[in-house]
């Protein structure tokens, strides 16, 4: 398996070539018609291939630790690792040696990365299920995975401080018996 550091080295030896070539690069056996392009995040774009794509999905699967699990969904971390990539590839002179260019943007997305890790936190993933009959079971828990009522979710999130506002839910109505419960959501 290749280090983080080839990985970066043959994203930037494709980009190279991509950018000496005349035609914007579309793969024919790429099942994404258009050409590829990577925000630079200040309005710009650049090119890529379906190769960089993969090689950038390759350095965040390596890039991906217990500590980003709880932070984002696979499909979460390669979107903000390739839009790491737009801002960090953009910044490096290509006539420079590939090993120092490698280094740059390793850093780069590294210090991106821990910069969305702070500010993205962990994330919770909620689903509902019907594990007992009877509404009374208090709330417990098995590793980190925590059982409890959707009323006792709903107050939970609702107080939280921290909640975005698309979790601060509150309960407007609740029929008798385990009917409908309708919620009001605040929108983001």
């Amino acid at each position: 398996m290749a280090t983080l550091q080839e990985l970066v080295a043959d994203i930037i030896k494709e980009l190279t070539m991509l950018q000496n070539s005349a035609n914007p690069p579309i793969d024919k056996d790429d099942n994404f018609p258009l050409p590829r392009l990577i925000s630079t995040g200040d309005g710009g774009s650049i090119f890529v291939s379906k190769k960089i794509d993969q090689l950038i999905s390759a350095v965040a699967l390596q890039l991906n630790d217990s500590s980003l699990a709880t932070s984002f969904t696979n499909s979460d971390l390669n979107t903000t690792v390739r839009k790491a990539f737009g801002v960090s590839l953009a910044r490096i002179d290509l006539d420079n040696e590939v090993a120092e260019n490698a280094d740059t943007v390793l850093s780069e997305v590294k210090a991106i990365l821990r910069k969305q890790v702070l500010s993205h936190g962990p994330s919770e993933y909620a689903f509902g299920c019907t594990l007992f009959g009877n509404r009374d079971v208090a709330a417990f828990e098995i590793g980190p995975v925590r059982f409890e009522s959707k009323l006792d979710w709903l107050e939970r999130k609702g107080s939280e401080k921290a909640a975005p506002l698309r979790c601060q839910l509150t309960v407007s109505t609740q029929t008798s018996g385990g009917g409908t419960i309708v919620i009001k959501a605040s929108s983001p």
